[in-house]
């Protein structure tokens, strides 16, 4: 959570005193999407490393680096609301990659994810007759 309280000096955390109260929600914002994408990376790394695809791989410290590198670049987010436009919007975006990349790296396909996605918008559950995805087992080591 240090990510919340970075920003403002210690004892002037709360929603009743001499700062805006959306700086909060912002940060609140962005420790949540971090909390997000560090999920997000596992998933990515650890099937990377079953299925020893080193590129997808590399994919994860790039992108944690990346991320970690905007918030030492938008130091003054604090001050300019341009800089955490920037950080936002580049934050969503590493978010945006890493769930696709999560997505089809554990065996998600298009068709899978419109048939769930208009199963939702019509209110109804799977078909019990829908295929199966098979379970991936490693080969020996």
């Amino acid at each position: 959570m240090r990510q919340v309280s970075a920003p403002r000096k210690t004892g002037t955390l709360g929603f009743f005193g001499d700062h805006n109260s959306l700086d909060y929600v912002f940060f609140s914002a962005m420790a949540s999407s971090f909390s997000v994408l560090h999920t997000l990376w596992s998933i990515i790394a650890s099937r990377a490393l079953v299925l020893r695809q080193n590129c997808v791989f590399l994919f994860v410290p790039a992108a944690h680096l990346f991320t970690s590198s905007i918030t030492m670049l938008t130091q003054q987010a604090h001050v300019d609301v341009r800089y955490k436009v920037i950080y936002f919007v580049s934050v969503g975006v590493v978010l945006y990659l890493t769930a696709l990349t999560a997505f089809i790296v554990s065996g998600g396909t298009p068709k899978n994810l419109l048939t769930c996605l208009g199963n939702l918008r019509r209110g109804t559950s799977v078909p019990s007759n829908a295929p199966e995805r098979l379970v991936f087992h490693p080969g020996p080591l």
